[in-house]
């Protein structure tokens, strides 16, 4: 039994993967609800991923213009959703939508920066906090020399510097997206240090 593909971006690359999610039970138990039956024996979830929990405005405004931008690049996701240790991010392809073919998801790669500036600003990673407060701030002075005078500086409050982030990106502003295709390699770098 497999469920339908869920696209894993690490390093703002897409990984297609799929997951057999299977929950045995004996054919004597009723029901669960939340739950299909599908064959005598076996469960699976209606909904095994609950509704990701966001750190901050600016990561919900970078999946959701990610998620935007990929769609008008013809890889329609649904997301972010938590994986099953409440420490990492999922999309998944729509249903019903086809699988998108390899150049589909390297554009999406090239002309969609926002996905690594939504990893990059999502909990969980081993970098440390002035790690990551390095990268996002050296994220922003390239945006500054990439022609987008007046790009908010990263703020922070106190404790953990990824759920007190404050950072109004625009991401509606098509010189800004631009521009982050040619500073995203310090965010990258942070999520491949995560």
């Amino acid at each position: 039994m497999t469920r339908p593909s869920l696209l894993v971006t690490v390093t703002g690359m897409l990984a297609a993967a799929s997951w057999a999610l299977v929950a045995c039970a004996t054919s004597a138990e009723p029901d669960l609800p939340g739950a299909r039956r599908n064959n005598p024996g076996l469960e699976v979830p209606a909904d095994p991923y609950p509704a990701f929990p966001y750190a901050s405005a600016a990561q919900r405004r970078a999946f959701k213009s990610y998620l935007y931008c990929s769609g008008r690049l013809g890889v329609h996701m649904d997301g972010p959703y938590a994986d099953s240790e409440g420490k990492g991010v999922l999309l998944r392809i729509q249903p019903g939508s086809d699988e998108p073919s390899a150049s589909a998801r390297a554009a999406v790669m090239r002309r969609c920066p926002q996905g690594v500036v939504a990893f990059a600003i999502t909990p969980g990673s081993s970098a440390s906090a002035d790690a990551f407060k390095h990268a996002l701030r050296s994220f922003a002075g390239c945006m500054r020399t990439h022609g987008v005078t007046g790009f908010p500086v990263p703020r922070f409050g106190t404790g953990d510097p990824y759920n007190t982030l404050t950072w109004p990106v625009n991401w509606d502003d098509p010189t800004f997206a631009a521009a982050a295709r040619h500073c995203i390699e310090p965010l990258r770098e942070l999520v491949m240090a995560g």
